[in-house]
């Protein structure tokens, strides 16, 4: 069996090599020959018996210290082991793995998306959105700041993608109850009356006094399509605030990575394939980014062989059908969120296109004729892998 010794006179170049069976391990001689304890023959020290004593006390030394070096290394090697708690909330699985975290921090993760989700759950009357349906037409309703950043980052998403992303669709939505009722579809009258209610022009947000008011009786804004990456980002900064440089949150879809693994590499995020529940269509390599997916799979009912699903394009009024699953990938899980959405009503040229336009965003999109595009920086990076259909 072969030794390996780790440099040394005979190792100039230091590197871990193969050494002869017989011997000594290297740095068991380097320690003798530095303690003065390998010798030729004990005569050629006239006082070796007080010179031993004293070399024995130095080398107990070496050796603890050798001892406690390698004790260090040993737990180098070893990787820490991650807090993990998986809960249900905002309608999904949500699970947080955190490296180096305690007990306090997961859980304040969790209480800071259990409060946005009741504030702007708009099932819930008593939360902020709630309220504010529950009054349109009426009067303004006091807000707190989340609800308020939220509302205003869902109108600025609506802007930029030219009404692709619309907060307003509440009527639109209740009127399908897509996996709340089965196999209905809406006549193109009523699909007719619920959009005109829709439009961010309806909506008036006053900072001053932290009220929002929607103009219209019987508007509902929905933001569905942005709070649970609202929630996300939260929970990420919350982490960040206690030390934690290496986690993961996956809220159904919407996947946050603070940092990297702690052995340095990058995290893998699996895109799931929309018409394979089992496999996946791409894998990225991401550190300290959202990695969030829109898909026509997620809700949907089919009839006659169409597919009915619960991304609604707001210019028909119907499910949109140019993608089949959009994925996007940048710092901001709101961002990645609303523009999830956005890019998959779109389709794939004037998504991608938007995609294009917005720094720091990058997208993975996948057609009804099981076509993947990426975006350009993401190529350039290398960090995606397509894999077979």
């Amino acid at each position: 069996m072969a030794r390996f010794s780790l440099g040394g006179p005979h190792d100039p170049g230091g590197a871990l090599t193969a050494r002869r069976p017989g011997h000594l391990f290297w740095p068991v001689t380097s320690l003798l020959r530095t303690c003065g304890l390998l010798f030729k023959s004990w005569p050629d020290y006239p006082s070796w018996p007080v010179t031993v004593a004293f070399r024995i006390v130095a080398l107990g030394l070496a050796v603890s210290a050798l001892v406690f070096s390698s004790g260090l290394c040993a737990g180098c090697l070893r990787r820490p082991a991650p807090l993990e708690r998986t809960e249900f909330m905002m309608d999904t699985v949500v699970t947080v793995k955190a490296f180096g975290a305690s007990q306090e921090a997961l859980s304040e993760a969790f209480d800071v998306m259990r409060r946005v989700d009741a504030l702007m759950n708009r099932y819930s009357e008593d939360s902020d959105i709630g309220l504010l349906n529950l009054h349109a037409g009426r009067e303004p309703v006091r807000l707190s700041d989340d609800t308020m950043e939220c509302l205003e980052e869902a109108i600025r998403y609506a802007k930029i993608s030219d009404g692709a992303f619309d907060p307003t669709l509440g009527p639109l939505i209740d009127l399908w109850g897509i996996g709340k009722r089965a196999d209905f579809i809406p006549s193109r009258e009523e699909i007719e009356r619920a959009l005109k209610l829709r439009g961010i022009d309806k909506i008036v947000l006053d900072p001053k006094t932290e009220t929002g008011f929607l103009k219209v009786e019987g508007m509902k804004v929905d933001l569905g399509g942005i709070a649970k990456g609202f929630a996300v980002d939260r929970a990420a900064l919350a982490l960040k605030r206690r030390g934690i440089r290496s986690a993961i949150i996956d809220a159904g879809g919407n996947v946050y990575v603070i940092g990297k693994k702690p052995d340095g590499s990058e995290w893998r995020v699996g895109i799931r394939h929309p018409r394979k529940s089992d496999r996946m269509i791409a894998v990225v390599e991401v550190s300290d980014t959202a990695v969030v997916t829109s898909g026509d799979y997620q809700r949907y009912f089919e009839k006659n062989g169409v597919r009915y699903h619960h991304i609604f394009d707001p210019a028909t009024g119907e499910p949109a059908r140019k993608l089949i699953s959009c994925t996007i990938i940048c710092p901001s899980s709101t961002r990645a969120d609303a523009l999830s959405t956005a890019v998959f009503v779109l389709g794939p040229d004037l998504g991608m296109d938007l995609v294009e336009r917005l720094p720091d965003v990058e997208a993975v999109l996948v057609t009804p004729r099981g076509e993947v595009l990426v975006s350009s920086g993401l190529k350039a990076a290398g960090n995606v892998r397509v894999l077979p259909w």
